[in-house]
Order: structure tokens, then sequence, then C-alpha cells
């Protein structure tokens, strides 16, 4: 049987650079914070400002605020819209006083 001849090996200098300037990029935009529509309510809480305890009762007792329960049964997890939030946060409220010009009351008052 005959010899086989010695393998070659390529010899290379490191990776090919172009010789064209690259072009400056533009700076990325930092990633805008993801904000789900369906918030638990340690979210929702955090979210309005108020004491989680405050609107778990607003959700579970008074159900002033709707949610939305994911599964069945009693202990199934409640979700709560950011867009009734809103809803909620704009129901409740109270317009701003505004003073009448001249310090004069409404007649009747």
């Amino acid at each position: 049987m005959g010899e086989q001849p010695p393998r070659m090996t390529l010899v290379t200098r490191g990776p090919q650079r172009s010789r064209r300037p690259r072009r400056p990029q533009p700076p990325a935009a930092p990633p805008a914070p993801i904000v789900p529509a369906l918030l638990t309510l340690a979210e929702a809480a955090r979210y309005v400002a108020l004491p989680f305890e405050t609107l778990r009762y607003k959700v579970y007792r008074s159900r002033e605020l709707p949610s939305v329960r994911l599964g069945t049964g009693r202990r199934a997890p409640r979700r709560v819209k950011r867009a009734d939030l809103d809803a909620w946060i704009a129901r409740s409220t109270v317009p701003r006083f505004e003073a009448v010009p001249g310090g004069q009351r409404e007649a009747g008052r």
C-alpha cells in the first residue's frame, strides 16, 4: 500500500480587516420599561402608591376595583388591569377647589 502525502496546514496572520474606516454608530436608546397590562396586587399597589392591604380590600371586599381571576376556584390569583387602575384613579380624584375671583361666594351658599 502506498504512503499518504503529508498534510499541509494553512498559516494566516489573524483576522482580515477592511481598509475602510468604520462609521460611528448612533448611541443605543435605553430600553423602554415594560409595564404589563395585567398587574399583580403588589405591582398595582406600587403603581398607585397605596398600601397593599388597602388595594386588596378594594379588590376583594368592596369590589370597588375590577379584577381578573386567573383560573377557577377560591384561591385563584387575581390580577388588575392597568387601564382599570387609571380609570379608578380618575373616578376617585376629587376636583381641586378653585377660589372665586374677588373672594365672594356664589349666591345661596
